[in-house]
């Protein structure tokens, strides 16, 4: 510092030299005002994106409701457990038809030919017996109805 005094001095010289220290001290204390200004206001928009930071923290906190989360996380739970249920019990109906339908098959004779046959045979001597118990209660008219089918032939 003691050198730019010394070399001031000298350029300058002892006359001016008063004049200049004051027209260097403006300089520097604007300059200084300036810089002040300018971390002023840089430190402005940064308390302001803070707390606009800080306020959208905020808000996204107040929006959490930890009731509706619990309640939805329940919700799916017993949507789930219905869901599974409703399968078992499903499950348990097919087994039980499955069951069923074996039983029956174990249980239930089965038809061939030879027994549809048999079936047709035992309806047909059925109906010849009822035919024949008609004939019974009305023995003249089937007699009379015999003789006309001779007699017309």
């Amino acid at each position: 510092m003691l050198i730019i005094a010394v070399v001031a001095i000298i350029v300058v010289g002892p006359k001016d030299l008063p004049g200049m220290l004051r027209q260097i001290g403006r300089f520097v204390g604007q300059a200084k005002r300036m810089a002040s200004e300018f971390t002023g206001q840089f430190q402005d928009a940064l308390r302001d994106s803070e707390l606009a930071d800080l306020k959208k923290d905020f808000d996204d906190v107040t929006k959490v409701d930890p009731l509706s989360d619990f309640q939805q996380s329940i919700n799916k739970d017993l949507n789930d457990l219905d869901k599974d249920l409703k399968d078992t019990l499903e499950d348990y109906d097919k087994a039980d038809e499955a069951e069923n339908a074996a039983y029956e098959s174990e249980h239930t004779p089965n038809y061939d030919a030879a027994n549809e046959n048999e079936a047709d045979r035992l309806d047909d001597e059925a109906e010849r017996a009822r035919e024949l118990e008609t004939l019974d209660e009305k023995p003249v008219v089937a007699v009379k109805a015999a003789s006309a089918d001779k007699s017309g032939a």
